[in-house]
């Protein structure tokens, strides 16, 4: 079995009971927020950590996803993220990972409890296969689709956006009836809207410091597997702050141009994504 997945996630750096964290997070052993025994960090991530932990009340393995600290960082943002959790708890599919709960610490950092999973993301198959057959393909973008649908279409729900579908984000888990196959997980739905700000080339305008417009377009067309990140603006459409520029739609992209007036995203944005996945799950 591969490495738990989870690792390369958002998620927890707290200290035992709530209190202030440290820099490395909470240690193994330790009771994290009174509540979750941690027993290791799975991985680290562009918006925090996510440790494996048992919650105490109920006995049960769970995945803690602690955000950092700058992430949602005022009051408002995080009134946002917590209404796009409530969201996402709501949302039942068995593509989607099982998002559990969403709190806070004592000092006001965020955290996720999400189902515990096995498996391996569909960026580590890749790195390890390749490109993949056509008959392995088509039976995973189906259940990303399948999953897509049910959170594009949320009943009498606001339509849930992932805005950073990308082979990270699709985990591949034992199938749940024992047969074989891949088995698509989905996470980290809607989190770009609330990444911190990381500019390592700011310059002032009436907007405050933001990233040059050069350093921005260098890393969308340079980049990798990198998340680019900018501020958002007062007034007007808000803008998304995080993206993944190789798999990020071109009006997705343009949020991160500080001198682009950025429009509203939908749906298309997430389609877009799963495009570049096929591709990229077929070129290799």
């Amino acid at each position: 079995m591969a490495d738990p997945v989870g690792a390369r996630r958002a998620a927890p750096s707290g200290a035992g009971t709530g209190g202030r964290r440290d820099a490395d997070g909470p240690s193994v052993g330790e009771v994290f927020d009174g509540k979750y025994l941690v027993l290791r960090q799975l991985g680290q991530g562009g918006f925090g950590a996510v440790y494996e932990a048992r919650d105490l009340a109920l006995n049960v393995t769970v995945a803690i996803k602690l955000l950092r600290s700058d992430v949602a960082a005022d009051e408002a943002e995080r009134l946002a993220l917590r209404e796009e959790v409530r969201q996402l708890t709501r949302l039942r599919h068995p593509n989607i990972v099982d998002w559990k709960a969403f709190s806070m610490t004592a000092d006001g950092t965020p955290y996720f409890v999400m189902e515990h999973l096995q498996g391996e993301s569909l960026a580590s198959l890749l790195a390890r296969e390749g490109a993949l057959p056509p008959a392995r393909v088509i039976p995973i973008l189906l259940q990303i689709l399948d999953a897509l649908r049910a959170a594009h279409q949320p009943g009498a729900g606001e339509p849930i956006l992932h805005l950073d579908l990308k082979p990270d984000n699709v985990l591949l888990v034992p199938h749940p009836s024992g047969g074989g196959g891949d088995f698509v997980k989905l996470i980290d739905f809607g989190l770009g809207q609330f990444a911190a700000h990381e500019a390592p080339t700011p310059s002032e305008d009436t907007d405050g410091a933001r990233v040059s417009d050069e350093t921005i377009r260098n890393a969308l067309v340079a980049a990798e597997e990198q998340t680019v990140r900018v501020e958002r603006v007062a007034g007007g459409v808000p803008r998304v702050r995080s993206c993944t520029p190789n798999y990020a739609a071109p009006e997705l992209g343009a949020h991160m141009l500080p001198d682009v007036e950025p429009v509203a995203l939908d749906q298309r944005c997430d389609i877009y994504s799963v495009g570049v996945i096929a591709f990229r799950m077929l070129a290799g």
